[in-house]
């Protein structure tokens, strides 16, 4: 907690910057709390994802239907959010400034 002035600057330098860095510096926890829920739907979607194809007159969740192609929509982009490439690499470039 001694650090937190160093790193989030109250009023120095311009105004809009300090608020940038401070916004900046309260979203990064957030994306890695979304990143532990992306990892945390991958197994329930890709379940759903193979009872849509197992029985096609069964919906695994009812808001989706029966067809397989949202699971598998949905499959895919938690999988990029969870890959390297998703949202670790948003934090990463956000996480920039305070590494310089």
């Amino acid at each position: 907690m001694a650090q937190l002035p160093a790193i989030l600057p109250a009023r120095s330098g311009p105004f809009l910057l300090a608020w940038i860095i401070q916004f900046i510096y309260l979203v990064c926890p957030l994306i890695f709390v979304l990143g532990c829920v992306v990892n945390a739907l991958l197994p329930l979607t890709l379940g759903a994802l193979i009872t849509a194809f197992d029985t096609s007159s069964i919906a695994p969740f009812p808001a989706f239907g029966a067809s397989p192609w949202p699971y598998l929509v949905t499959y895919v982009i938690l999988r990029f959010l969870a890959s390297s490439g998703g949202l670790a690499a948003i934090r990463d470039a956000l996480w920039i400034p305070f590494m310089q």
